[in-house]
């Protein structure tokens, strides 16, 4: 039986154990092992999980009419960035409509993809066929070659929480980072000095929370933000739709242990070292530090509100259909329930928040 990359990173490691950050990469992001590199359906009812795109059209078709606005009020070029576009349900839905809408702004657009699994890129590439202004790469970086700086929209729908983290702890006063270690053939847990986190927002949020809390550290969140906005040129907005906490709210009780959590058949998994590379494994954006970096990077932040109370001051309102109501499987019924969830159900609305940046220097 081959060996799963976690197990021979681990026992191939001098100190026989891996970082928590470096156990989740593997676990995700694997050319071959990792959970979004699989040949397998994750989101929707035969997946893992829901987003907000497998809903309903409509949240792509809001998010046109947003694209389209901030373009026109902000005389930014027709170039636009979607980063981890999944299986590509978001980019089909806001393409369409915009190429109905609007068919010659629809001629003048550039949609460039972002996608790491190579599984979804094909699905993107079958599913975007008749979009001909689409292009799918494979990392920023390569896309980057194609451009020395961008100037435009980048968007993003539930990426920052799929970036690997560091897991620390408050340990007597002190701080503690997990690493993940061999028991009995199968991962484990155990800590090590992690002073070398207390300078951070999160390290220092930990330190008042008392003994025993855990979080975590978004270090790869940060040093990708650095990157993306030292590409951009002035004007340039981004777009993050994400679910997080504020200061304050990584306080509450039901954080004690942290955000990271599992997902897999549509079940929590609190266990986050079970299964590895066969479920989703997700944590809250801090978006303190989201807020943070961007401005040491010249980024200002415009917008960061409940995606209900931003879905509703865009427009989906527009979206709800007249119907007779003799048929809840309409597509009329469906549209109505799904605007509904998303401005009425917690886990859709201020579960989410939508975040805005603005480039304000070169």
């Amino acid at each position: 039986m081959e060996m799963h990359p976690v197990i021979s990173e681990i026992m191939s490691s001098p100190d026989g154990c891996i970082s928590f950050e470096k156990y989740m990469e593997l676990c995700l992001y694997h050319p071959e092992k990792g959970y979004y590199s699989r040949a397998k359906q994750k989101i929707g009812r035969q997946g893992d999980f829901y987003t907000s795109s497998s809903i309903s059209p409509v949240y792509g078709y809001v998010w046109c009419d947003v694209f389209r606005e901030t373009l026109n009020s902000s005389r930014l070029p027709a170039n636009i960035i979607e980063a981890g576009a999944g299986n590509g349900d978001f980019a089909c839905h806001v393409l369409s409509r915009w190429m109905q809408e609007d068919p010659a702004g629809y001629r003048d657009l550039n949609y460039y993809i972002v996608e790491g699994s190579a599984y979804h890129r094909e699905e993107l590439k079958r599913k975007l066929n008749e979009h001909k202004n689409v292009s799918v790469h494979d990392s920023f970086d390569s896309l980057m070659k194609c451009t020395d700086n961008f100037k435009g929209i980048v968007f993003a729908n539930e990426l920052l929480d799929a970036l690997p983290v560091k897991v620390i702890r408050n340990k007597n006063g002190l701080l503690e980072e997990m690493f993940i270690k061999l028991t009995d053939g199968a991962p484990a847990a155990c800590w090590k000095n992690g002073e070398s986190l207390a300078a951070t927002t999160a390290g220092m949020r930990l330190m008042q929370s008392g003994d025993g809390w855990k979080g975590e550290v978004p270090v790869q969140m940060e040093k990708w933000l650095r990157s993306l906005y030292a590409w951009l040129r002035k004007d340039s907005v981004v777009y993050f739709a994400d679910y997080g906490y504020h200061a304050e709210e990584w306080h509450a009780p039901q954080l004690r242990d942290g955000s990271i959590r599992g997902y897999r058949s549509h079940r929590l998994e609190t266990d986050v070292l079970a299964y590895p590379g066969d479920m989703d494994l997700t944590s809250h954006v801090d978006w303190e530090t989201v807020v943070h970096t961007g401005k040491q990077a010249g980024m200002e932040n415009d917008v960061l509100i409940g995606q209900g109370r931003f879905l509703m001051e865009n427009g989906i309102l527009r979206y709800l259909a007249e119907h007779d109501g003799k048929n809840p499987f309409s597509k009329e019924s469906r549209t109505n329930r799904a605007i509904r969830s998303f401005l009425l159900n917690s886990g859709l609305d201020e579960g989410f928040q939508v975040a805005k940046f603005v480039k304000q220097r070169s």
